[in-house]
């Protein structure tokens, strides 16, 4: 074991200064060291050791120095800055890339060129890793000089589907030039409900053109663009009697990383039961959950941890030749022997059943990380192509990989000859993400429980694969469904939302929630139930509800039915769409009726709150289009002064949309 140390120590010494030139801060090398896996790694300990390099604040950074920055909720923001680093080295930057969360805000005025990827989140939220540097840059304290001397660029990865529409990058851009920074070229904008991957190519593309501008470089002498990248994990790999796991459980996930750093509930499933009827072609599941003593409001939401399909999970191993027993540790480069690790130490099998996300399209990053590692040079060259920053072949990716849905499991199946390094290819592949539920009951009616209402994902691609969603699948799962013989847990966390009920139980409220967006207002009636039940005076609650078929999958019938009965609901309308195959009714159709829209807007013109959720795309644009009609037959008004009156509601938090793509 000593003899192992002496001989690590001796090795850093020896090539200190090779790290020092391959460090991601300093100017690019045409060649990288390679990486050896070791064969043991250090005892993990309970705090993180910074890494950062130490900096003078107030001495601004000279050269051509840019500093990416992420807000990163699902890892793409992040790919997007390191694909970014990887062209700037290619021009002559020194470079960094920088998670907000980790970095020190008091040399941010020291940079000389900040670039940002940011994405918004939830109801124009920031990402998880961004909220407490969200909150610094916006923050009033700030001087007005902040920035001066600073160059920046934004771009953004949004959704258009939703109303806060890349709305994170737009503060900031606009918070950047406030602060008194120089903007470089314009704000990016990538909208994922179309072509994500598209938008970051045609915007990098301009844009590059105005950074070499900024700084006089010539772009016909950047370095060789196909030289593999520094790497910036290295993996250590775990004997069966190394004491530092002995006495861990290996399939337990851990590292800084895992469950994206948050503190996690295991929450045990009590019920677990079928919604739709025997008749439907599809599932929709009821998991009633404990949760201890967290606790929550109506609307609030559930995030839970999911885990990859075990299948697919053996058939990914077979084809890369690896040992899911293993037990593997990854740890930064830049790191210390103290560091505790990013992902591990766990099994292989652990790694990829709940950090890493291998269902979804492989990333150009992906790709070109299985480019260096394909032996056929056809094969090889299509790697090349797919995984290009070229724009004149951005159709390659959008087709291959975008449009045919393909996995990393499809793509390693068809380059036959791609045999690649395991600790590379872990390095970029993405994490696996929470999947966020509507929690759909009262903490007062089911104290220490959340519901959740989940449709099962299930579709083909255009491969003829089934898809599966990864998070639903696997809660319908019978390992979930609880017995005599088993009591399932799951990984969760509690989010608040603003998709909130009144202060006021008196206020009227309107909820429209067809399918599953039936969720929180099941937790509101529940509420307003409870409230009654007190002797508290309740205001009037009007539900839209839709889905296909009432013998099918018209879920919470029951309840919903002797809610109506005992009055808590003052009205309930349903719509159903696949009864004939001619009469399609959805819930704008209800609203649009003269009798129903004349009372929607006379309880709006009372303090009336109006709720949507669900289905971003059709539904929530069609019910608002729907009701700002009512709003303009019904008030006398022009459609201008309708939109302001819902503008109206949506800034003083009475026109609250809880819906997702």
């Amino acid at each position: 074991m000593w003899e192992y140390f002496v001989s690590v120590a001796l090795g850093i010494v020896i090539l200190s200064f090779v790290f020092l030139k391959t460090k991601r801060t300093t100017t690019p090398q045409t060649t990288i060291v390679p990486l050896p896996v070791q064969t043991q790694s250090p005892k993990p300990v309970s705090k993180v050791t910074s890494t950062k390099k130490e900096k003078t604040v107030g001495q601004k950074k000279t050269g051509l120095q840019m500093s990416l920055f992420y807000y990163s909720q699902t890892g793409t923001a992040e790919e997007y800055c390191y694909r970014i680093e990887r062209e700037a080295k290619n021009l002559g930057f020194e470079t960094s890339v920088h998670d907000v969360d980790e970095y020190d805000r008091d040399q941010l005025c020291d940079e000389s060129f900040i670039v940002f990827c940011a994405a918004t989140y939830g109801e124009g939220d920031p990402p998880d890793n961004a909220t407490e540097f969200h909150d610094w840059i916006t923050s009033d304290e700030r001087p007005d000089d902040f920035l001066n001397g600073v160059k920046f660029s934004v771009f953004g990865l949004g959704n258009s589907s939703y109303p806060h529409y890349n709305k994170v990058a737009r503060v900031l851009d606009k918070r950047f030039h406030q602060l008194g920074a120089k903007r470089v070229g314009v704000r990016g904008e990538g909208d994922d409900d179309k072509q994500l991957e598209e938008d970051f190519t045609k915007w990098r593309e301009s844009w590059w053109n105005e950074v070499c501008k900024e700084f006089n470089i010539d772009k016909t002498n950047q370095a060789d663009n196909d030289k593999k990248p520094d790497r910036r994990t290295r993996m250590s790999v775990f004997t069966v009697d190394d004491p530092a796991i002995t006495k861990l459980d290996m399939d337990k996930l851990r590292g800084s990383k895992a469950y994206e750093g948050r503190e996690i509930y295991w929450g045990k499933v009590l019920v677990n039961k079928e919604l739709h009827s025997p008749t439907s072609t599809r599932s929709c599941r009821h998991l009633e959950i404990e949760i201890g003593k967290l606790t929550y409001e109506p609307g609030d939401h559930v995030g839970i941890f999911p885990e990859n399909n075990e299948t697919l999970v053996h058939k990914l191993a077979a084809r890369l030749n690896a040992d899911l027993n293993q037990v593997i540790a990854l740890y930064p480069v830049e790191g210390n022997l103290k560091l505790v690790p990013i992902l591990g130490p766990c099994t292989l099998k652990r790694a990829l059943l709940s950090y890493f996300d291998i269902l979804s399209n492989p990333s150009k990053s992906v790709l070109r990380v299985l480019s260096y590692y394909t032996e056929d040079l056809e094969q090889k060259q299509k790697l090349e192509d797919l995984s290009s920053e070229d724009p004149t072949k951005a159709l390659y990716y959008n087709e291959y990989i975008v449009t045919d849905q393909r996995t990393l499991f499809e793509v390693l199946k068809a380059f036959t000859s791609c045999k690649p390094d395991l600790s590379h290819l872990l390095e970029v592949l993405p994490r696996l993400s929470h999947r966020l539920y509507s929690i759909s009951s009262s903490p007062k009616v089911h104290p220490g429980q959340v519901h959740v209402t989940a449709i099962v994902t299930k579709f083909m691609t255009r491969l003829k694969r089934e898809h599966l969603g990864v998070c639903s699948t696997w809660l319908a799962d019978e390992k979930r469904i609880p017995s005599e013989s088993q009591s399932p847990v799951v990984p969760l966390f509690l989010r608040r939302s603003e998709f909130s009920m009144p202060s006021n139980p008196r206020s009227p409220i309107i909820m429209v929630g067809p399918g599953t967006g039936l969720a929180p207002f099941r937790g509101f009636i529940e509420h307003l139930s409870f409230l009654k039940s007190e002797g508290k005076e309740i205001g009037p609650a009007v539900l839209f509800f839709g889905c296909r078929n009432p013998q099918e999958d018209y879920i919470y019938q029951a309840e919903l039915e002797n809610y109506h009965k005992q009055g808590i609901l003052s009205e309930l309308h349903t719509a159903f769409s696949r009864v004939t195959s001619t009469d399609k009714t959805y819930v704008q159709d209800l609203m649009k009726k003269p009798e129903v829209a004349k009372k929607l807007f006379d309880l709006l013109s009372k303090d009336g709150y109006f709720y949507v959720c669900g289905d971003a795309g059709a539904m929530a644009k069609d019910v608002q289009e729907t009701l700002l009609n009512i709003v303009a037959s019904e008030g006398a008004m022009n459609l201008e002064d309708a939109s302001a009156f819902l503008k109206s509601l949506q800034s003083s938090k009475r026109y609250l949309l809880d819906i997702w793509s």
